[in-house]
C-alpha cells in the first residue's frame, strides 16, 4: 500500500517534472541557439528538435491531470531513455546522468501514484 506521505511527495515531484519539461521544451520550440546547437551536435535534424519540444510540452501539460499523468510519465520516460542513449553513444557519460536521474524521478512518481486494488 502506498502511504499518504509518499503520494504527497510523488505529487510534488510530478509538479517539479512538469515545470522542468515546460522549461526544457520552450528553447527547443523557439529555436534558441543552445538548443539548436545541441541537436546539431548529435546530428539530429531540425524536425526532430521540434518533435521533442512538442512531445515534452504536451506531456508536461498532461501531467496536470491525474487521468493522463500515467501516459505523460510513459512518454517522458521514453524521451529520457532516448536522451541518455544519445549522450552515452556520444561518450558524454557524466551528462548522461541527468536524464537517468530524471528517469528515476519519473519512476518514483509512477510507482507512488499507482492505484492499489
Amino acid at each position: 500500500m502506498v502511504s499518504d506521505g509518499s503520494k504527497t511527495t510523488a505529487g510534488l515531484v510530478r509538479l517539479l517534472l512538469m515545470l522542468l519539461f515546460l522549461i526544457k521544451a520552450v528553447p527547443k520550440l523557439f529555436g534558441y541557439p543552445d538548443a539548436v546547437a545541441d541537436f546539431e551536435r548529435f546530428r539530429y535534424p531540425e524536425w526532430f528538435r521540434m518533435f521533442v519540444g512538442v512531445t515534452e510540452l504536451t506531456a508536461a501539460v498532461m501531467l496536470l491531470a491525474h487521468q493522463t499523468a500515467g501516459y505523460a510519465l510513459t512518454i517522458l520516460a521514453a524521451v529520457m531513455v532516448g536522451a541518455a542513449f544519445t549522450l552515452i553513444n556520444a561518450g558524454d557519460f557524466r551528462e548522461a546522468l541527468v536524464p537517468m536521474v530524471v528517469l528515476g524521478m519519473i519512476g518514483y512518481v509512477a510507482w507512488n501514484s499507482r492505484e492499489v486494488a
